[in-house]
């Protein structure tokens, strides 16, 4: 995994600019999750919707164990526009400056919030979202 992709995500999620970042603790709470499971054979090839929908099944068994409360999809356009459809609620307003969509995925214990951002190897518009991103994580709803 590239560092540069979970340093992006810890400096999103913590609101704490890289060089504050304690790398032992500021994802702990955290679990990363690599929707499509099939292995690309080189970087540049992108995964295709088929093996994105070809991997609902693991997603659901991921929501049914971990239980998460948030879940933030790094992907605008492949991942979130196939993804499987929301278990309940849907809607789009604003984060911050940012104009998000919404739903929820139902798990063992209750519904988890659910949201888009750019991919975060798109590092330049990271901290753009941070606001938008803070305030997604503070919903224990959607309003």
């Amino acid at each position: 995994m590239d560092l540069r992709y979970l340093t992006t995500a810890a400096c999103l999620l913590t609101g704490l600019p890289s060089w504050e970042i304690d790398r032992y603790t500021a994802l702990e709470n955290i679990s990363f999750y690599n929707f499509v499971q099939v292995t690309m054979p080189l970087i540049e090839v992108r995964p295709t919707e088929a093996q994105v929908r070809g991997s609902w099944g693991a997603f659901r068994e991921v929501l049914d164990i971990l239980s998460p409360t948030h879940i933030l999809a790094t992907g605008q356009k492949l991942l979130w526009e196939n993804m499987p459809l929301f278990d309940r609620g849907q809607s789009r307003f604003c984060m911050g400056d940012k104009s998000m969509e919404f739903g929820e995925y139902e798990t063992a214990t209750g519904f988890a919030l659910a949201s888009v951002i750019p991919h975060l190897s798109r590092y330049f518009s990271a901290p753009t979202w941070r606001p938008a991103v803070q305030a997604f994580l503070a919903l224990d709803k959607l309003p």
